[in-house]
């Protein structure tokens, strides 16, 4: 055989097994055959609450795209949120899950606002036997972060750990601590300005963050993913103010701050958050100056999701979740045990739940390759769409709001609780109506609500004599409505 013969049969041969080129066209007409009539691509496009309208299909991306920094290729922090009603029933849960995987944690902390929180004072205690040169901590103190972070820095101290390997969150928040549990302890100015101090104070601890912008009580709550981009992003710029006025170049007062949010289980919607919080979050600190600004992204499972009918449909829900945020860019993740609901275990499976909870984030990672993908999400036509789309949406809201006198004047008058309410109170309708559908709630809903055996660690607001007092955002579910 000649070399011309030789070559042509590679060529046939490698023919076969090519794709064939499919045009727009194609996979509509694919898609329209597989409905078989019974419905139509139009009648597929949903539109959420935002006004966000969700297609079958997208043939393009946005014609102007925003990209925000990647994030840097490594797998994800699983953090651990701590419970037990007595600091050696923490220090039993913290141990427990060290030794199953978890890698940080997340730690509510003398916060004077809230009831049921872990007692400065029992630090040594709770952290007895944890290896503190190799753990990362994120505190939540509520008025009392400057004690808080004072009593476990020492403790790291105290154990020998060098300051470059002190790794601490302390999540200072005065906006979200007065929106969770409507008081604040302290005059909300001073603690505004407390969150520059105390980043001076402990300026020498290059892996410590200070300040959080939490849009998790705003998501509970029943926040849209605009209102929740419009609350972490105005938070941000407070405390960037704060941290500014303190000294702190813009950068270095971009990195000393983290955010929190909450993913639920519309894994595109999530994963679609929080891209545009990323982008939103970049053009900000960009404004302020900052070069190369990061997004230290924490996102936990929701709560509003849960249900007490058949709690191990939760576990489905978490994995969604979870996935959303891996996928959109987390850099740590925290799964709630699925059947932890109103702050209670709901039945008698707790050892299995906290087992699951924390397996979740290591079988996405380990099995699925996600943290070697850089941004795995990009070059999706709906994803990025969906993005552009919300970031125009979310843009105009945060610039309504601080025309209107910002974020802490609308928790005051109590304008920016209405209109989560309302956004809550329209997606039960929806549920209700069947434009949204929840399975084992408002559909596939026969089996019994599981009382299970209580066991109550809930975190409740805490009567304290305030300076300041609001009405707080109430947590919510979306099953309570369908007595679930």
């Amino acid at each position: 055989m000649n070399d011309s013969g030789s070559s042509t049969g590679t060529t046939n041969q490698a023919s076969k097994h090519a794709f064939e080129h499919r045009s727009a066209d194609d996979w509509e007409t694919l898609a329209r055959k597989s409905m078989r009539g019974e419905t139509t691509l139009e009648d597929l496009t949903r539109t959420t609450i935002d006004g966000l309208h969700v297609k079958p299909l997208y043939y393009s991306r946005p014609e102007t795209n925003t990209h925000a920094i990647a994030t840097e290729l490594k797998r994800w922090d699983n953090r651990l949120h701590v419970i037990g009603d007595s600091a050696q029933e923490q220090n039993d849960n913290i141990l427990e899950g060290l030794k199953g995987g978890i890698g940080s944690l997340d730690m509510v902390v003398g916060y004077p606002e809230l009831q049921n929180t872990i007692a400065i004072d029992s630090l040594d205690t709770v952290l007895a036997n944890v290896q503190l040169d190799i753990i990362q901590i994120g505190l939540h103190a509520g008025s009392a972060a400057q004690q808080a972070a004072q009593k476990i820095v020492q403790l790291f101290k105290n154990n020998n750990v060098p300051g470059n390997d002190i790794n601490i969150s302390i999540n200072a928040d005065p906006i979200g601590t007065l929106a969770y549990s409507g008081q604040l302890q302290a005059a909300l100015a001073d603690a505004i300005a407390e969150v520059g101090q105390l980043a001076k104070a402990l300026q020498e601890f290059p892996n410590v963050t200070i300040a959080c912008c939490n849009a998790v009580p705003h998501h509970n709550a029943g926040a849209t993913a605009s209102q929740e981009i419009t609350a972490a992003i105005s938070s941000a710029c407070v405390y960037m103010d704060s941290l500014m006025d303190a000294g702190f170049s813009a950068t270095d007062a971009a990195n000393k701050m983290v955010f929190q949010m909450a993913c639920d289980a519309d894994h595109l919607l999530n994963n679609v958050k929080l891209r545009g919080l990323r982008q939103i979050w970049t053009h900000v600190a960009a404004a302020y100056g900052a070069e190369n600004p990061t997004l230290n992204l924490v996102v936990e499972t929701s709560q509003r999701m849960l249900s007490k009918r058949e709690p191990w449909v939760n576990h489905l829900r978490n994995v969604n979740a979870a996935t959303a945020a891996a996928l959109g860019g987390a850099q740590t993740i925290i799964v709630h045990p699925h059947n932890r609901v109103d702050g209670h275990f709901i039945d008698d499976d707790i050892s299995i739940a906290k087992r699951v909870a924390r397996n979740t984030p290591i079988i996405l990672s380990e099995e699925s390759a996600m943290p070697f993908v850089a941004d795995p999400m990009s070059g999706s036509y709906a994803v990025e769409q969906l993005t552009a789309e919300l970031v125009d949406i979310s843009w105009t809201a945060i610039q309504e709001l601080e025309s209107a006198g910002g974020l802490i004047n609308a928790l005051q008058t109590g304008d920016w609780q209405k209109g989560i309410a309302q956004a809550h109170a329209e997606r039960v309708q929806r549920m209700h109506d069947n434009t949204d559908v929840r399975v084992g709630i408002n559909q596939f809903n026969d089996a019994e609500v599981n009382a299970g055996t209580i066991v109550p660690n809930a975190q409740t607001p805490a009567n304290i004599e305030a300076a300041v007092v609001i009405d707080r955002l109430t947590p919510v579910r979306e099953a309570q409505a369908f007595g679930a």
